[in-house]
């Protein structure tokens, strides 16, 4: 069994304890040749797209909207922060390219409500466009409330540069531990919403603490690419 994480890796163990089942680890990689830092003309330009000005500090999530990635606790916190140049970029649907607008679009939108300024919801992106979406927001939170088993998003925004806020879920410390990211405890829900709030304000006013994460997980990311990952998965082969 290749499972994409340590913490997959044990639970398969776990649910299957009286088989003698042999089990690798293959991390998640992505195509580098597509998710990279972009220029500084690119990224104001991207940026004019989605309706910021160099004033504004945009904080991004991008993801399935759903209860368990933590897009709720992320609005709460925005709204904790109380800062109108701060700009909530939210890319996603219910389910991928989905248009339904179901019960749960409508709840994020009535949370939003008091905030709807500066809140703008791009919709589903095709893949091969995120890569203007990482690179345009200044900081990406994608905070999730499950046990996350190794997110590829999470490498996307590694190999694209950008400062990342995450949680201590599932396999995410293998992957973006170590100072890739800053990790936080996902285990009281307003804590989470309180550390999230405070973590944005502190990227935001700590530049130097903000280019020193972005520049580990770039390094990191870089290599996270398709060579080596077929490198890995012939070498468990």
């Amino acid at each position: 069994v290749i499972c994409v994480s340590k913490y997959i890796e044990q639970k398969v163990l776990e649910r299957f304890p009286d088989y003698n089942i042999k089990t690798s680890v293959l991390y998640n990689c992505v195509n580098t040749s597509i998710f990279h830092p972009l220029s500084d003309n690119e990224v104001k330009e991207y940026r004019n797209r989605y309706g910021l000005n160099s004033s504004d500090y945009a904080v991004g999530f991008i993801g399935r909207l759903s209860e368990d990635k933590g897009i709720i606790e992320l609005l709460e916190a925005i709204k904790l922060v109380n800062n109108p140049h701060i700009k909530l970029l939210i890319a996603g649907s219910t389910f991928y390219g989905s248009k339904i607008n179901d019960n749960f679009f409508k709840k994020l939108n009535s949370i939003s409500s008091p905030i709807k300024n500066q809140v703008i919801f791009t919709g589903y992106l095709e893949n091969y466009k995120t890569p203007s979406f990482y690179c345009s927001a200044n900081v990406i939170c994608l905070p999730p409330v499950w046990e996350e088993p190794g997110a590829v998003t999470n490498i996307e925004a590694a190999a694209c540069g950008c400062a990342l806020v995450s949680t201590l879920s599932g396999g995410n410390k293998e992957y973006i531990g170590e100072g890739k990211s800053i990790l936080l405890s996902k285990e009281n829900r307003q804590e989470l919403i309180q550390n999230i709030a405070h973590t944005i304000i502190e990227l935001m006013n700590n530049k130097t603490f903000t280019n020193k994460i972005k520049g580990n997980a770039l390094l990191w990311g870089k290599e996270q690419n398709q060579h080596e990952y077929y490198e890995r998965l012939c070498k468990i082969l």
